[in-house]
């Protein structure tokens, strides 16, 4: 959800502030691992701790990186460049407890005061491409805000969950679903509904059962984006939702 100060671009190996604070091992079986959806496959990176000092307390990577890419070679130094709304799962080798993380960069400012994420049919991993929380029904929060217009920005709506693009969110346990609405309901059509009975215990406030999502979603949160099943791959935009 950040720039990298200056202008500069960043790697992996900026995301976080201090890599100390995770587990480093010799391979990606004994060390914390970032893990990159691909569209097809996970490519993992790990925290190498070892003797050798090319790969000694950086991101690796754990296996053959995917073609034509910026990867780097298998089991070296990662250097990978991110953007603003790349999205990846941490995943713990320590698991005796959580640990707290400081991501670095600066506010981002988008060209044009927007920034588009590729989705393709299936499931694309996606994070807020601004620094600031995503919020996917802005008038229902804030009644100063306009609706947005998903239809317009390529989205695709139907009656249900089952019949709509779709945005998955992990829990910790399980997923949360919120789906497109396209109906006849004023009061639902255009916006993105819960499509189940929504998550308590974790301090967002999701909105009722099949009603339009009042969920302000943490900044630096990632969710799934589920494209309708034969619909066509696009490149959703998203609106820089602050002044500089």
């Amino acid at each position: 959800m950040f720039d990298g100060v200056g202008g500069t671009e960043m790697t992996v190996q900026d995301i976080f502030a201090d890599r100390s604070v995770f587990t480093g091992g010799a391979s990606r079986a004994y060390a914390d691992q970032i893990l990159y959806w691909t569209g097809t496959t996970y490519h993992v990176l790990y925290l190498n701790q070892s003797a050798n000092v090319s790969r000694n307390g950086f991101w690796c990577n754990g296996g053959t990186p995917p073609a034509g890419g910026d990867w780097g070679s298998n089991n070296a130094k990662c250097t990978h460049v991110v953007q603003p709304g790349d999205a990846f799962w941490v995943k713990r080798y320590d698991t005796t407890g959580a640990i707290t993380v400081k991501m670095v960069g600066q506010v981002v400012v988008g060209q044009d005061g927007s920034k588009s994420v590729s989705i393709s049919e299936g499931m694309t991993l996606v994070g807020m491409p601004f620094t600031a929380p995503f919020i996917p029904n802005p008038d229902k929060v804030d009644a100063s805000k306009s609706k947005i217009d998903w239809e317009a920005l390529g989205c695709v709506g139907g009656s249900s969950r089952a019949y709509a693009d779709q945005l998955t969110f992990w829990n910790g346990s399980n997923y949360h679903v919120l789906y497109l609405n396209k109906s006849a309901n004023a009061t639902r059509n255009g916006y993105w509904c819960n499509g189940g009975t929504p998550p308590s215990g974790d301090g967002l406030s999701w909105g009722g059962n099949n009603a339009p999502s009042t969920v302000v979603y943490v900044p630096g949160g990632a969710f799934w984006y589920k494209r309708l099943s034969g619909s066509s791959a696009f490149s959703l935009s998203f609106t820089q939702p602050y002044e500089l």
